[in-house]
């Protein structure tokens, strides 16, 4: 495992008396993918330049600009001129997000890999809990909790921070990849063509043996469609990358796996009952598109890796967790 100077010290009672166990502070590379991404991108290197923790230290930021057209690579550039940290790589045409993070895995130089999707932002602290298993050595992914900061005023935004809410409790039960994680590189891998990098990366990784790790601590912030419509076309993609994927690698994701959905379901329902009416929109509207999805995964057997975002989800977030 690479480390970098310095030192974090953990405190352990063995017995009746307190040891303190010396712990090299762990070397980190940043992978992030973007395409398009000029509103958020500044406010989440930010964030990421300026995180501090006491287990590791951020060695490098790779941000693999994938066939942007608005001002990312300009933003990038001048970020990189400012934090020598920061390392653009650019694609020049758009080969989709698994192709970019299969450059950012191959590129990265450090055995602890922090991947985060372009258009979220850490909140304060949270890559210190993110990173802080991965001193075991049998952890071998660790998942973070994504929770929106808009969706307020909109049936649609509330049903997708119910989603992302019963993606909490989803992850307790089964620790599942979205939004950011924490990898070692020996369990890294996606290849360029596959339609859902997530469920992907998080299957290889078990397969690769070693433990996966939910931190509910570890909140990355993140924006959720805010109409219909575009709700409607994010689900759909999001189950036609499942369906395909699971039709050609026979990897289904946890979120279609019956048992542990239900479980996550009802166990929400328990702590919030009166989000009922959101739960049922949104179960209605997750049917229609896993019955839509399963359909294109048989009659159209055609590769996903390129889609045409939710505007309302590419809004700037601060670290502190504000919609801007």
């Amino acid at each position: 495992m690479t480390s970098t100077p310095g030192y974090f010290y953990q405190f352990r009672l063995i017995g009746a008396r307190a040891s303190v166990v010396e712990l090299p502070r762990l070397g980190v590379s940043a992978v992030v993918c973007a395409y398009n991404e000029e509103r958020n991108l500044p406010q989440l290197l930010e964030a990421l330049v300026g995180a501090r923790g006491d287990t590791f230290d951020l060695t490098e930021v790779l941000v693999v600009a994938s066939g942007c057209t608005d001002r990312t690579v300009e933003l990038l550039t001048r970020a990189c001129h400012r934090d020598p940290r920061i390392r653009l790589i650019i694609q020049p045409q758009r080969e989709g997000k698994a192709a970019a993070l299969a450059v950012g895995f191959a590129r990265a130089r450090e055995d602890i890999l922090l991947v985060e999707n372009a258009d979220t932002t850490p909140s304060t602290g949270s890559l210190e809990h993110l990173l802080r298993p991965m001193h075991e050595s049998d952890v071998t992914l660790v998942c973070s909790h994504p929770v929106a900061v808009n969706g307020f005023s909109t049936p649609a935004g509330r049903m997708g921070r119910v989603l992302w809410e019963i993606h909490d409790y989803l992850s307790r039960i089964s620790p599942k990849v979205g939004e950011a994680f924490a990898i070692r590189r020996s369990h890294a891998f996606v290849p360029a063509n596959v339609e859902d990098d997530d469920t992907f990366v998080g299957a290889y990784a078990a397969s690769k043996g070693g433990v996966r790790r939910y931190v509910p601590e570890a909140v990355i912030w993140n924006r959720v469609p805010e109409s219909l419509s575009e709700l409607f076309a994010q689900r759909l993609r999001i189950n036609r990358q499942v369906a395909h994927l699971a039709r050609r690698e026979g990897i289904l994701s946890e979120a279609w796996e019956p048992k542990p959905l239900a479980r996550a379901v009802l166990g929400y329902l328990r702590i919030h009952p009166t989000r009922l009416p959101e739960c049922v929109a949104l179960a209605s509207l997750e049917a229609t598109c896993r019955v839509l999805a399963a359909l294109d995964s048989v009659l159209w057997p055609r590769r996903l890796t390129t889609w045409n975002p939710a505007s309302s989800t590419k809004g700037a977030i601060r670290a502190g967790g504000v919609d801007d």
